[in-house]
């Protein structure tokens, strides 16, 4: 759906790339395992493991089997690539990425964790900006 832009067409792959710019990567819930942790379709939630913790976006989908997860992983915010360990596999050197175990919670406070995600985006750019700060020099006069 995002690569395809069709011609006249008022949203094209830019406009749908931008409302995904500030949203967090997304946890797939079946929705019992959902119900259980009072954790809505579209609510943020931290999600946990040995390695750490991140804020993703739920979202319940009964093809999850139930006791699994499936997360997004091509993120800057909410990917579960934080929260596994990187290692491979001494045979076949795949990276052990694939899983992990893992708690998801509920977060109360919809709205904090909505401004919390926020700062955490400012943050990012912030920081991906003084980074490519030196980068923005005038090509000096030949």
């Amino acid at each position: 759906e995002i690569a395809s832009c069709l011609v006249g067409s008022e949203m094209c792959i830019r406009d749908r790339l931008s409302m995904l710019a500030d949203e967090p990567g997304y946890v797939h819930i079946n929705p019992a395992d959902a119900a259980a942790r009072t954790v809505k379709d579209e609510d943020l939630v931290w999600v946990s493991s040995r390695r750490g913790k991140v804020i993703t976006r739920a979202k319940l989908d009964e093809r999850i089997n139930k006791g699994a997860v499936y997360m997004t992983y091509q993120w800057w915010i909410g990917k579960c690539n934080d929260l596994t360990m990187h290692v491979t596999d001494p045979l076949s050197g795949t990276p052990e990425d694939k899983y992990s175990a893992c708690e998801v919670h509920c977060i109360d406070d919809q709205v904090w964790a909505e401004r919390h995600m926020q700062s955490l985006y400012s943050a990012m750019k912030d920081r991906l900006a003084a980074e490519a700060a030196p980068q923005n020099v005038a090509p000096a006069a030949q």
